[in-house]
């Protein structure tokens, strides 16, 4: 399948979950910076979806949705019956947001996403090979996503690095896995303990970040783990390029473009790490 690379954003302090006008501003900075690309007739608005956390009924009609069908329906039927179709969780998201899509900025869990084309700013400051040879059919994409509890994002696909760890001080564990189709982490983190009311603290711990170039960890309080994030996501292409002054290219570490980081962290009125993944 090949090792996917995304480009994440989240607040210095860990705990901070941005209110819903600060994630309007966010996306109407992006808009006036040209990270959007708005409409120009043509049909090139770039799509932007969102999702919010499934009900434990829609959970489960999804679990049952993505089993096989069983032995009696395929005897039955004499060959394997057809699968219901899965529900899209994917809602469409107007800019600027309203109704349902606005309301869903203040939910315990919400997913924006952004497929951009070749219209948009690059955010980054380093490229990927493609986008040097002028190759924009495979285009980056912008997630938000923001939770009330903790989503406790690993740093390592191979489970060696150290992880923030999901138990209270009081020794309660935290954790719980989000069982949801396409949501982007699965364990998630309690924000308060239900046993004695402590608020959980990620940068309290030492996780460390892996960089997937080329293995190097390296320390970090509260890792990964936020309840607000902003990731940069390109597949499989990694930007680890940057070229010369005589256009050739030199590997180097991704970094998003300053540009891009001033336009979030002002919008948010927060201050912003930068994390790469790859996964």
């Amino acid at each position: 399948m090949g090792i996917t690379y995304s480009h994440y954003l989240i607040p210095r302090d860990n705990t901070v979950r941005p209110a819903p006008d600060r994630i309007v501003a966010l996306i109407h900075a992006w808009i006036e910076n040209g990270f959007i690309a708005v409409a120009d007739g043509q049909g090139s608005q770039p799509t932007a979806r969102f999702m919010t956390a499934l009900s434990p009924e829609e959970a489960v009609e999804q679990r049952q949705a993505a089993k096989p069908q069983s032995r009696f329906w395929a005897r039955l039927w004499g060959k394997r019956a057809p699968k219901p179709p899965r529900r899209d969780i994917w809602k469409p998201f107007p800019v600027p947001p309203t109704g349902e899509a606005l309301s869903a900025l203040a939910k315990p869990s919400t997913v924006i996403r952004w497929e951009c084309d070749s219209n948009a700013v690059y955010p980054m400051r380093t490229i990927t090979e493609r986008i040097y040879r002028g190759d924009h059919s495979f285009p980056h994409s912008l997630t938000i996503e923001m939770s009330d509890d903790f989503l406790n994002v690993r740093t390592d696909g191979h489970g060696d690095a150290r992880q923030v760890s999901p138990t209270c001080k009081c020794g309660c564990g935290l954790g719980y896995d989000y069982d949801a189709i396409g949501w982007s982490a699965t364990e998630r983190i309690r924000q308060i303990c239900p046993s004695c009311g402590s608020a959980f603290r990620p940068q309290d711990q030492i996780a460390e970040i892996v960089d997937g170039a080329t293995g190097k960890k390296t320390p970090q309080p509260g890792g990964l783990c936020n309840r607000f994030a902003i990731s940069i996501d390109f597949g499989k292409e990694w930007p680890l390029y940057m070229p010369d002054v005589n256009g050739e290219l030199l590997e180097s570490t991704a970094k998003a473009a300053d540009v891009f980081l001033e336009t979030c962290s002002t919008a948010l009125g927060v201050g912003l790490n930068e994390f790469s993944l790859y996964g």
